[in-house]
């Protein structure tokens, strides 16, 4: 089953959930940090292998969100 884009407005990522987010036609993982005061999500920027960044992107410019697909199987060779 492919991954769809969720609209932001009709759902949000669960805290710490790494995820792909849209704003526009840029697409990046991110960690959403979910604020327990009010709707506001704050995104910290995340390196495919699991680094992770304080970057925060403006709340407004996001659009839609997604999982973070599972990353290959990949069986490592033989030396």
């Amino acid at each position: 089953m492919p991954f769809e884009w969720i609209d932001i407005k009709k759902q949000k990522p669960e805290h710490e959930q790494a995820v792909l987010i849209a704003a526009g036609h840029v697409v990046t993982a991110a960690i959403a940090e979910l604020s327990p005061f009010s709707d506001a999500i704050w995104w910290d920027g995340c390196h495919f292998s699991g680094h992770r960044w304080d970057w925060d992107f403006d709340e407004k410019d996001i659009t839609h969100w997604m999982p973070m697909p599972k990353p290959p199987n990949v069986e490592k060779e033989k030396e």
